[in-house]
This record gives structure tokens, sequence and C-alpha cells, in this order.
């Protein structure tokens, strides 16, 4: 997410932008639906869990690709239901900023001058 909204905010590298394309090839590639909340770094899930502090990130995460599934992880995003149970805090966390993120609400509020 930080990486995606540096460049929404600042478009300082364009690194960032194929990097976002790359993170969502990998999600796009484990379904859209249904990827783990947790993965090995070979890519090997390693739980079975969805978790909607993840697909809002994700959708924050579109914000700065270019990959042509960028719409599909927002539209997932509201689509999700409300995080309840027992990691409802920190996935509902993760939600709200995904939500604030990709609705334009989310600003830099720079001190008065």
């Amino acid at each position: 997410m930080n990486i995606a909204v540096d460049w929404s905010w600042y478009a300082a590298d364009p690194w960032q932008r194929e990097q976002s394309d790359r993170w969502l090839a990998f999600f796009a590639g484990q379904g859209i639906d249904g990827y783990a909340n947790q993965y090995s770094l070979t890519g090997e899930a390693l739980s079975h869990d969805h978790s909607p502090g993840l697909v809002g990130m994700n959708a924050v995460v579109a914000i700065a690709a270019t990959n042509d599934r960028r719409k599909d992880f927002v539209q997932a995003l509201w689509d999700a239901p409300i995080p309840s149970g027992h990691w409802r805090y920190y996935d509902g966390l993760l939600y709200m900023l995904g939500l604030l993120h990709t609705s334009g609400q989310f600003k830099a509020w720079l001190p008065a001058q």
C-alpha cells in the first residue's frame, strides 16, 4: 500500500507502478476472490484465509497499477463485507484505509503556513 500511496501523491518513481503491476498480477493469478492472506517468499500459500484487510490493500495498490485487472481489485473491495469476527479490528482498519484511498478521501494534510 505504501508504494501505491506514494505514487498516487507524488508519482516520483516509475518503479512504483511496475511493482504495483507485479503485485496485482501475483494476486490475480491466485484468484481474485479467494487468495490467501499469507504466502512464503516462493509464492506458496501458507493459509486458506481470505482477508478483507488484504483485499483493501490490494485495492489501494490498484491506484498505482496499470494492470488490466486493477478495476477488479477495487470492485472486490467495494463488494467485500465489513470485517467481523476475531480479526475485525486489524482487518477493519485496513479495509477502512482501502475505502478512504480508493474513494479519494485519504489526503495528506500539510501544516498551515
